[in-house]
């Protein structure tokens, strides 16, 4: 296999000002998640600014009104925010934005299973996080870094495709971890240049360190979201959700799984069948968005 050159910070944000625009509500949103009051105000201004999300949020809430209670149509982003909830609400915001992105950049002929397993690692993530409560994570946190833990291949997809397409064949030849051959070709892996890229976004460092960490999180899981992302990615691997090519489990941190209070095997807790059951229901119907 020829090596390709060597990647550096520098490139990478040079160049990803050739994808497509990121969509600022997503920072924005994070940056407010935790003042509520400004949340109302704010989520309602970001929505306006966006009709089709604004269609989505009314559509929901004429539906919801009209099983719950005997309302005339709603036309007020106010009042549909009020019935759905503002944590519902803001998820929404985050995935149509997220989604939005991501039929963009399909044209760069990324293949269509690579957001299909983002979609899925960010189900398994964000129910993680719920399951676990947190108070240190947010679920909308944990949603996005899951939706974009693999935006380094996205890069590499883009503006590498002949050399990714060796490192690729080399990681099957050999039998490694996708990872470790583009660390050889590329004196850099995905990861790492998913941090880099989410930094440049204006993201929360927490989802930077995240992405940067979630392969080898080693002397990193004491930071949650890092344990979360990991056993995340890893367990959708496990239930082979996504349709990621050539998903495996190899490896799985015991510090990420000690950090969360995982325990496997016989000795796991009852509700975790539950929750397995919620996963594979939520990426399956979270895919149909890429069909």
């Amino acid at each position: 296999m020829n090596l390709a050159h060597s990647i550096c910070q520098d490139e990478v944000i040079r160049l990803c000002q050739q994808l497509p625009s990121f969509p600022l509500i997503i920072s924005k949103i994070l940056s407010a998640v935790n003042d509520t009051d400004a949340n109302l105000n704010e989520l309602v201004s970001y929505i306006e600014q966006d009709p089709v999300i604004a269609a989505r949020v009314l559509s929901l809430a004429n539906r919801a009104g009209s099983r719950t209670r005997n309302l005339s149509e709603i036309m007020d982003l106010y009042t549909a925010i009020s019935l759905i909830g503002v944590g519902n609400i803001r998820e929404m915001t985050l995935v149509s934005s997220i989604t939005g992105f991501a039929a963009d950049s399909l044209s760069v002929q990324i293949p269509e299973r690579f957001w299909r397993h983002c979609v899925a690692v960010s189900v398994c993530t964000q129910e993680l996080a719920r399951q676990i409560d947190m108070s240190r994570i947010t679920s909308e946190a944990a949603l996005v870094a899951g939706l974009l833990h693999d935006i380094g291949k996205l890069w590499l997809y883009s503006f590498r495709p002949e050399a990714y397409q060796e490192v690729w064949l080399e990681a099957r030849r050999r039998q490694v971890g996708i990872e470790d051959a583009e660390q050889a070709a590329f004196g850099v892996d995905h990861a790492v240049i998913g941090a880099w890229i989410t930094q440049y976004w204006g993201l929360p460092d927490s989802i930077s360190h995240a992405i940067k960490h979630h392969h080898a999180p080693g002397l990193h899981c004491s930071d949650p979201l890092v344990a979360l992302l990991h056993v995340g990615e890893v367990m959708t691997n496990a239930l082979d959700l996504g349709g990621a090519q050539g998903s495996r489990v190899t490896f799985i941190s015991t510090g990420a799984c000690e950090k969360l209070g995982l325990i496997w095997g016989c000795e796991a807790r009852p509700d975790f069948i539950s929750l397995f059951g919620r996963i594979t229901a939520r990426a399956h119907h979270a895919s149909m968005l890429f069909s």
